[in-house]
């Protein structure tokens, strides 16, 4: 059955279902089009990622351990680092409740 412009079509979705859906291709895609233009990936260490972001450091650590954030162990050492793309576009839009 073929439809027309005149007619109306009534599709039930879930918006947060749409975008747990849609998020992961999406942010795939910003990956690989960033990576296409040459992007080298620049890394910020806790009290950088914690200015940027807005928080105290205990409250980087608990987005750490809840895994909103990864962190990046250097290997050898106990430094760990933050990718700046990771925080662009993980949380972007995002609240957090405390």
């Amino acid at each position: 059955m073929a439809i027309t412009a005149d007619q109306k079509i009534n599709i039930d979705i879930n918006p947060k279902l749409l975008v747990a859906e849609l998020m992961p291709v999406l942010k795939q895609q910003c990956f690989e089009l960033v990576r296409g233009m040459g992007f080298q990936e620049q890394y910020l260490n806790r009290e950088q990622t914690a200015s940027l972001l807005g928080v105290s450091l205990p409250t980087l650590d608990k987005y750490t351990k809840k895994g909103v954030l990864s962190k990046y162990q250097l290997e050898g050492t106990k430094l760990c680092r933050y990718k700046l793309s990771d925080i662009e576009f993980g949380f972007k839009g995002l609240s957090f409740k405390k």
